[in-house]
């Protein structure tokens, strides 16, 4: 499925890459070269206490991201 903006893009790859983008900037996830991705000891972290109910909010709540978010603006 493609999104009906001018750029067509891809809906499930335009949603992994935000998702990878923001584990990235909340410290969850490490990329120590192009396209390969492993979890942070903060992801381990997280994995080992909340399982897969990390979610978006928790992932927007962490200090990395929220500096992130305040820089940019």
């Amino acid at each position: 499925m493609r999104y009906t903006s001018k750029y067509h893009d891809l809906i499930a790859e335009n949603r992994i890459n935000f998702a990878i983008s923001d584990l990235k900037l909340s410290g969850l996830l490490n990329c120590p070269k192009r396209s390969y991705y492993e979890l942070s000891d903060l992801g381990k972290k997280a994995l080992s206490e909340l399982g897969t109910d990390i979610t978006a909010k928790y992932v927007h709540s962490l200090p990395k991201y929220v500096e992130y978010q305040k820089q940019r603006k």
